[in-house]
């Protein structure tokens, strides 16, 4: 027939808790430690996600600078060389033969 416990019978002996206690113990404190370093990981990844976008967004305004300014000298270019190349036009009052 089985045997029940009393309820002064301990499961663990009073060395086995101790030890259960620190595991317990030190599981908490790695748990702890695990959340503390996810939370710098994430923060650091958000950092870099917006740093990044800084970068791109730097970037791309240099780009469209860049590309202005050439279509600026482009055409500036362009209007200078059809001023040269342009027929005159013949002065008011004057015959054309």
């Amino acid at each position: 027939m089985a045997t029940f416990l009393d309820e002064k019978d301990e499961l663990l002996s009073p060395q086995e808790i101790e030890e259960e206690k620190k595991w317990e113990t030190e599981f908490q404190k790695r748990r702890k430690e695990l959340e503390r370093e996810k939370l710098k990981l994430e923060e650091r990844k958000r950092q870099s996600c917006s740093r990044l976008e800084e970068l791109n967004n730097r970037w791309r305004n240099i780009e469209l600078r860049r590309t202005s300014r050439s279509n600026m000298r482009r055409t500036a270019t362009t209007l200078s060389s059809d001023e040269t190349t342009a027929p005159a036009l013949p002065e008011r009052g004057s015959t054309v033969l």
